[in-house]
């Protein structure tokens, strides 16, 4: 559990050219073309109980509160590293410079 923490600390999620790459610590991680998101909005606070869809990757601890909710044109795979890969469409995360992250996001998919 702590080596998990710590991945999650010494890994977080960035920008490469035209891509995102958002990862959960060495647990797992999705690159996505910049050109593959549809949109980027206000993560809704996850309810207690409440199932996640399979196709969405939720990139954060269940402690934590969600920041953005990217939705993607096309279902990009997921890497995970107890070999559960899976494609996904829809991306929820929280960044330590989420606003920041957002900008340069919304920049390039609206250019």
């Amino acid at each position: 559990m702590i080596g998990l923490y710590h991945s999650v600390k010494c890994l977080p999620h960035y920008l490469k050219k035209d891509k995102v790459i958002i990862r959960l610590g060495f647990q797992s991680s999705v690159e996505i073309d910049m050109d593959n998101i549809k949109s980027v909005k206000k993560a809704k606070e996850s309810e207690f109980g409440v199932k996640i869809p399979k196709s969405t990757y939720y990139s954060l601890l269940k402690i934590d509160t969600p920041d953005f909710e990217l939705l993607l044109k096309e279902p990009t795979m997921m890497r995970s590293s107890y070999s559960n890969n899976k494609y996904i469409d829809t991306v929820i995360f929280r960044a330590d410079e989420a606003d920041k992250m957002i900008e340069e996001i919304k920049y390039f998919i609206n250019r």
